[in-house]
């Protein structure tokens, strides 16, 4: 009897352990991906005009990582998917914006292309039922060492 008692029991257990070691896998790879995209990135081409001074930098932070740009806009909880892209949402903060999207929220996905370069889509909620699509490709920028 204690045998199959000691049976029973090595079953749970072996079954949580098996589940703990692939949430920690999950958790590498993600980080993995998500260390693919840190730094700072600058603005190679976008669908909302040509700015050689826009640039991005990506951040890990204890509540998640975050994506801030330098012309008035951040992105909050970018999560990756395992070999795709990380999606994030947040929010126009500049006034220096175009009224459009002043102060608007949005969604974005980064994805990090072969070439090396970083393709970014924010959809932006401009108004009830209206979103507006901007497309860009970003390189990294340049450290100077």
């Amino acid at each position: 009897m204690p045998d199959k008692r000691k049976a029973l029991l090595a079953r749970p257990r072996a079954i949580g352990l098996t589940m703990a070691l692939s949430f920690v896998a999950n958790l590498s790879a993600h980080a993995t991906e998500m260390a693919d995209l840190l730094g700072t990135w600058e603005q190679v081409t976008s669908n909302a005009g040509a700015c050689p001074t826009c640039r991005v930098e990506f951040q890990n932070t204890p509540h998640g990582a975050i994506v801030v740009a330098n012309n008035g806009w951040r992105a909050d909880r970018l999560a990756p998917e395992t070999g795709g892209p990380a999606n994030g949402f947040g929010r126009w903060r500049d006034e220096r914006a175009a009224s459009r999207v002043s102060g608007r929220s949005f969604t974005v996905t980064c994805r990090s292309e072969e070439s090396g370069l970083l393709a970014m889509t924010m959809t932006v909620n401009t108004g009830p039922g209206r979103q507006s699509v901007v497309r860009g490709s970003y390189r990294r920028a340049w450290q100077g060492m």
